[in-house]
């Protein structure tokens, strides 16, 4: 058993969708995951739902939040009954019993649930034009980088291998990506791809909640020269 994070914000599976996103691909096919993460409106979609992405199974409340996991839709959203008891006893009363069916009878015995059930959201991605990628802070870590959802992939593709500006603020920009944060002077702010291909900015020996105002959602623009 390996617990991820008990970081998460209240209610916020947009968080959560991020945070899976950079670790699914550190566990192996077969492992089972448990996301007990509450959302405001679970009342409204009180079903125990489980997903498959790359041979992994994805366990959580109706919320949306399994559409938000990787590219392969939502077809095959499976489901084991209703919870409308308190939270804190979920993982006895509702995802506990569902892994051990997983485990038991397999994914395939579970019924489908029914697409008008579906509680269907989507990951908030960058906008993309012919002068800028606009994208968003999804998350901070421990030390308060601050993650970004502009991948690399987009951004090579935006730039052509050519200078850009990333603007981190009205007055702070960055024109120079590092391999590490740790290769950024200290105090300044540095701006680097993590091992998932996500741009991150981080303030070598501080925080860039502190230093350059951030917070969850804020907005980060690439610009080329």
């Amino acid at each position: 058993m390996v617990d991820i994070t008990h970081a998460i914000e209240a209610c916020d599976i947009s968080e959560v969708a991020y945070v899976i996103e950079m670790v699914k691909g550190d566990f192996p096919k077969g492992t089972i995951h448990i996301i007990a993460v509450d959302a405001k409106n679970r009342s409204n979609h009180p079903e125990i739902v489980v997903r498959t992405i790359e041979g992994q199974y994805f366990i959580s409340y109706n919320t949306g939040l399994l559409g938000m996991l990787g590219d392969e839709g939502e077809s095959d959203i499976r489901w084991r009954g209703v919870y409308t008891d308190r939270h804190f006893t979920s993982i006895k009363g509702a995802f506990g019993p569902l892994a051990k069916t997983i485990l038991t009878d397999g994914f395939k015995s579970l019924e489908k649930l029914p697409n008008h059930k579906i509680h269907s959201k989507t990951m908030q991605k960058p906008v993309i034009t012919e002068k800028h990628i606009t994208g968003n802070v999804m998350y901070f870590d421990q030390r308060g980088i601050a993650y970004t959802n502009i991948h690399k992939t987009e951004y090579d593709r935006f730039t052509g291998g050519k200078d850009a500006v990333i603007r981190l603020t009205r007055f702070e920009t960055i024109k120079t990506l590092r391999k590490h944060l740790a290769d950024s002077d200290p105090g300044s702010a540095g701006g680097f791809f993590n091992e998932r291909g996500y741009l991150c900015v981080g303030i070598y020996h501080d925080d860039t909640r502190n230093m350059l105002g951030f917070k969850k959602g804020h907005v980060i623009i690439v610009e080329n020269v």
